[in-house]
């Protein structure tokens, strides 16, 4: 997966956006979502794409924030 750069000025609101899309595709069971979530979150490192589709996942669940920078790689240079 393609590591994102940070914005110069970044807002936890749009990277909570980001997460809630990723919610609605896990909902739709999206392949692309699946592969973030699993490579994100390690509870699914080894989780087929069907349980991390069948997994009851809420945006405190998923830790947009923490999630989400590690997408962003926050504080490793």
């Amino acid at each position: 997966m393609p590591v994102k750069r940070l914005p110069l000025n970044p807002n936890l609101d749009h990277l909570r956006y980001h997460a809630r899309d990723l919610l609605r595709d896990q909902a739709a069971r999206n392949p692309g979502a699946a592969q973030r979530i699993r490579e994100f979150q390690p509870r699914f490192n080894r989780a087929s794409d069907a349980e991390i589709f069948d997994a009851p996942l809420s945006l405190s669940a998923l830790s947009s924030q923490s999630r989400a920078s590690r997408d962003f790689r926050v504080g490793q240079e």
